[in-house]
């Protein structure tokens, strides 16, 4: 067989090679970032959340924006409340509408539904309400 020959059914065995399904199992690994800290992980916590008189606001204290569904309910009560937006920025202070001023005092937490950064909801959390 010549040399050319030899390259042709190189070629060939090689084309008949790689016409066969490749089956491969591809795993995605994220390594957790090393700066990953509580309040990027999770951002909610470092919401403040006050009641004073017959005014109920929530305030930002940390350093990254943070998402959570308009509806809220304070515990114990089970008291629908809402805010205007989802997003809530570094130091920002919105107020919460809906709070029965006579309810509010009696109020000690509130159940929120955080948002990823696709929007979709992630498990609720309760956080604290301060007095």
């Amino acid at each position: 067989m010549s040399v050319s020959g030899k390259l042709l059914s190189g070629i060939l065995a090689l084309l008949v090679v790689s016409t066969y399904p490749v089956r491969a199992e591809i795993v995605n690994v994220q390594p957790r970032a090393s700066g990953l800290t509580h309040e990027t992980h999770r951002p909610w916590h470092s919401l403040l959340w006050k009641a004073t008189k017959d005014q109920l606001t929530v305030t930002n204290t940390g350093t990254v924006a943070v998402q959570i569904a308009t509806d809220l309910i304070l515990l114990p009560d089970e008291m629908v409340v809402s805010l205007r937006k989802t997003t809530i920025l570094p130091g920002e202070t919105l107020e919460v509408y809906g709070a029965c001023p006579e309810h509010l005092p009696a109020q000690k937490e509130v159940l929120i539904t955080p948002l990823a950064e696709d929007k979709h909801p992630l498990p609720a959390q309760v956080l604290p309400l301060q007095h």
